[in-house]
């Protein structure tokens, strides 16, 4: 930045009695004045503001693009998954039921049995 820049940042640093946010605002409030000053402090950024209203203006959609967007913000969603899945069909997926537990096997019911039995004859 230039020195003309930083001397209007140590007037303003002064005049805030070291208060940086309110030294920032009054920065700000001189810019409306001052077309040096607001030319100097944008300089340095100029480039990539132009580069983020071009990537804006190309990112919005079209009219035909917003036409077609309807729904849910699900379906939105659903759409976009589609997309980039190449056009092939998302099935949602569906809940399976529990597995069933396995049969137990003879040796371990009559060992079952035994436990049952002998907690029995203790109560």
């Amino acid at each position: 930045m230039s020195d003309y820049v930083d001397r209007k940042a140590q007037d303003a640093l002064a005049e805030a009695q070291g208060d940086h946010r309110r030294a920032a605002e009054l920065l700000e409030i001189w810019c409306g004045d001052d077309a040096r000053l607001k030319g100097a402090l944008i300089r340095p950024f100029l480039p990539n503001i132009c580069r983020l209203a071009i990537q804006r203006a190309t990112a919005k959609p079209t009219k035909a693009a917003r036409a077609k967007i309807k729904g849910t913000a699900l379906d939105l969603v659903i759409d976009a998954l589609q997309e980039k899945a190449g056009k092939r069909r998302l099935d949602p997926a569906i809940p399976q039921p529990p597995p069933r537990p396995a049969e137990a096997s003879p040796k371990h019911s009559r060992a079952l049995q035994a436990l049952a039995s002998s907690y029995k004859k203790k109560s």
